[in-house]
């Protein structure tokens, strides 16, 4: 019932419109053509193989490894900091944006002899 209701409204706003009905289904388009193209350009080219002399490598910046760069820094500047504060904290000096959260709660009283602890109650 509801079908029959969803296709006369597309008929109706088609011949309202004046323009055909347009599916809402997506279908990948072919762009095989258009990647062989640069496929073959680049190989046409040689941009694939190093060559010490062509033009604009003088320009070219050698490429890093950020991710060994990015963990080399981390563990320099992140390792000495930490390093650094502990030993401060062990010597007895607070840096000034060091805050110590002070826990106003006696700590608990925990015992390895909880049940003998329980019974003696």
């Amino acid at each position: 019932m509801i079908v029959e209701f969803l296709q006369n409204i597309k008929k109706q706003v088609t011949a309202a419109l004046g323009c055909p009905y347009k599916g809402t289904s997506h279908t990948t388009p072919d762009t095989s053509d258009c990647v062989w193209k640069v496929a073959n350009k680049v190989k046409e080219l040689g941009l694939c193989e190093f060559e010490p002399g062509r033009e604009g490598n003088e320009m070219a910046k050698k490429t890093v490894n950020i991710i060994l760069l990015g963990e080399k820094r981390l563990k320099s500047s992140t390792l000495a900091t930490f390093n650094k504060k502990v030993r401060r904290l062990h010597d007895g000096y607070l840096d000034e944006d060091t805050e110590l959260d002070v826990d106003e709660m006696p700590p608990a009283a925990l015992s390895l002899d909880g049940d003998e602890q329980m019974h003696n109650d």
